[in-house]
């Protein structure tokens, strides 16, 4: 196991080249490892064990497969069909055959469940996320350990599409950015408000039903008192991550705030702020780089809209906008200067 300072990055380079394939899989993932050969060995190990689940092949010594398949069951709850996976989580669609509710559940796999670091960090995510309760944050309803010794989190199912998936295909307006940046700004306003930043604000963290959009997955979330994760620890998804992420300094809810700059930035623009080859031009990037006006690509856009993105992407803390509330006043001013109604 990678020590404490290198386990984040293992896991987005790990989920990184799972959207890859054969050699260009093999390069990033070297690439992305740069020197650190410990790193890219265990990311190698992972990835070979996850070929070896999607060969049918079982843990040794287990009545339980790493993975779920349909029909199985976690407690009272069916399997429908795998959601996602990742280096330490399995999301599945489960009904409960007792109200035939469906929910989603997250299995931390059997391979880690004596790992005492990773499971608290597991428990963690259920306990920071069970008290936000609110209409934009997908519901949790905590930590679950099942009859056959497997630990999960339990919470609602979300069956939109990622905001990922909409940019994709989809250039956004102004008014349509602006719908989906409120919500998303007041479903952190409810957890900054009990002093919990998320840290990997992210269109693919961002779900899309109908009108409604929820914010998923504080997997990486923390509290004002965490010491679960030493403050040098790299957190969060590359092209989202705030200077002081990079640089190892500590982290409050202006982290989420620069996160919310690069989210409305992508929206408005369909590019990402700041960008580079690997992991390396990408740090170098949010470091040094200024990124092109937001009204040089968008023609809907004006200077406003690049005083209120840089106002978010202060490459300085202090100058950045301090918290949701100082955000959303600045947003209303700018909606209602272009006449973008409530």
């Amino acid at each position: 196991m990678a020590g404490s300072d290198d386990w984040d990055k293992l896991e987005t380079i790990f989920n990184d080249a799972l959207n890859k394939q054969g050699h260009e899989r093999q390069s990033f993932v070297e690439q992305a490892c740069g020197d650190n050969t410990e790193l890219l060995e265990e990311v190698n190990d992972l990835l070979s064990a996850h070929q070896n689940v999607d060969k049918g092949k079982w843990l040794e010594g287990s009545s339980v497969p790493r993975t779920l398949s349909q029909g199985d069951y976690i407690d009272n709850y069916r399997v429908l069909r795998m959601l996602s996976r990742g280096a330490t989580g399995e999301v599945y669609l489960v009904t409960d055959d007792r109200t035939g509710a469906k929910f989603a559940v997250k299995c931390l796999p059997l391979i880690y469940s004596s790992d005492e670091e990773i499971l608290a960090r597991f428990k963690k995510e259920a306990e920071l996320t069970t008290p936000l309760k609110h209409v934009n944050i997908n519901r949790m309803y905590g930590f679950f350990t099942s009859e056959d010794n497997l630990h999960y989190l339990l919470m609602d199912y979300s069956a939109g599409k990622t905001l990922s998936e909409v940019l994709e295909g989809y250039r956004l307006t102004v008014a349509q950015s602006f719908h989906i940046f409120e919500q998303v700004c007041r479903a952190l306003k409810c957890a900054h408000d009990l002093g919990i930043w998320h840290r990997d604000v992210k269109p693919s963290n961002i779900m899309l039903e109908g009108s409604t959009v929820k914010v998923i997955d504080f997997g990486i979330a923390r509290d004002a008192s965490s010491v679960l994760t030493a403050t040098g620890v790299r957190l969060g998804s590359p092209a989202y991550m705030s200077p002081e992420q990079w640089i190892g300094k500590s982290v409050d809810q202006r982290t989420d705030i620069w996160a919310l700059g690069v989210l409305l930035y992508e929206m408005l623009t369909g590019e990402l702020p700041f960008n580079g080859v690997n992991y390396y031009a990408i740090q170098q990037s949010i470091v040094k780089d200024k990124p092109t006006p937001v009204s040089s690509l968008n023609s809907e856009t004006n200077m406003y809209f690049d005083l209120f993105i840089d106002q978010m992407l202060s490459k300085s803390v202090e100058n950045r906008l301090g918290s949701i509330d100082e955000l959303l006043i600045k947003m209303d001013i700018l909606k209602r200067s272009i006449k973008i109604k409530p």
